[in-house]
């Protein structure tokens, strides 16, 4: 914010908390939280305005002590906080993987008359997700009068990132059958369904429908998902064309989810094609060490499968 912008704003006659708040927000919005707080610090009277504002901004900029100890202040200084400042602290706690402090929030919104709302709801589900709670992430959606496509997706991807494929499944079906179109968000999913599954086939052909059928186009995180389904079935020449085929900018961790393939599998004419895309994309990473590894395990491989083979002609004789 402008110098001039602050001058004004300090020559007013009658400066009331609107005007405060306003150049709070302002200061906020443009990156400026030192100034923001410093302003808010000088308010002779602040109101949820002005505290979401620094909150939000703490909140965003991934300052989430700060964000945390501020609403708590908020708390006590007995300011009534609305649904946007719920949403931020929600959010501080799901980013820090805060159980506790979450379980504390989610039972302040509950004896506060929040309860209802679906849009905390949703971003409750997310917060129990990330703190790895999955029960009650499904209280909290169990219980929800009201559901959106992002409390369905919410739900989904938390038992998805949570390794339970068949609630996935399940959740979909019953998200489709309420009217609910599934979107990018709900196809990633069911896509880290399928790969937890094993399911390879099923989930490629999800992978396809949900740009022919759906008009969903595919992004990074959906090719990566699909690369590392196919690297975990060795299919590393599918994975590989899928790659080279995509119809947005393959980048440097698609290729290291492949080259982790090719380091399971053993695979070293794979891990040289793929180290030769890497290090043109990140000619800085040591990515010869990677392919050394796998040479390393596919000698050893061959030299097991020799012992192998040798008992066994062994034990024929014998």
């Amino acid at each position: 914010m402008s110098g001039a912008v602050r001058r004004v704003f300090t020559e007013m006659v009658a400066v009331d908390v609107v005007s405060w708040s306003g150049l709070v927000v302002a200061h906020v919005r443009a990156g400026e939280l030192e100034y923001a707080r410093c302003v808010f610090d000088d308010m002779p009277i602040r109101d949820v305005v002005s505290w979401t504002a620094m909150i939000s901004g703490y909140s965003q900029a991934k300052r989430s002590t700060e964000a945390l100890e501020l609403f708590w202040e908020m708390v006590d200084a007995k300011v009534v906080p609305d649904e946007v400042t719920m949403l931020s602290v929600v959010s501080v706690c799901a980013n820090l993987g805060d159980l506790e402090t979450g379980i504390a929030t989610h039972q302040y919104i509950e004896d506060n008359g929040f309860g209802g709302m679906i849009f905390l709801g949703n971003a409750l589900i997310d917060m129990y997700s990330k703190c790895g709670c999955l029960n009650r992430a499904w209280q909290v959606f169990n219980i929800m009068n009201r559901r959106s496509l992002v409390t369905w997706n919410s739900m989904i991807l938390a038992c998805a990132n949570h390794g339970d494929p068949d609630h996935v499944f399940h959740l979909y079906e019953c998200m489709t059958t309420s009217g609910f179109l599934p979107d990018g968000f709900t196809f990633l999913a069911l896509l880290v369904a399928y790969k937890h599954k094993g399911l390879v086939d099923e989930g490629c052909r999800v992978f396809e429908s949900m740009q022919r059928d759906y008009g969903i186009e595919a992004r990074i995180e959906h090719y990566r998902c699909t690369v590392e389904m196919l690297g975990r079935a060795g299919r590393l020449e599918e994975a590989y064309r899928l790659i080279t085929s995509m119809s947005i900018p393959s980048n440097y961790v698609i290729w290291e989810a492949l080259l982790a393939a090719c380091r399971v599998h053993s695979n070293v004419d794979m891990g040289e094609r793929v180290v030769e895309k890497l290090l043109m994309l990140k000619p800085e990473r040591d990515y010869h060490a990677i392919l050394r590894h796998i040479y390393a395990a596919a000698v050893e491989k061959e030299e097991v499968k020799e012992i192998m083979q040798t008992t066994m002609v062994n034990s024929v004789n014998f």
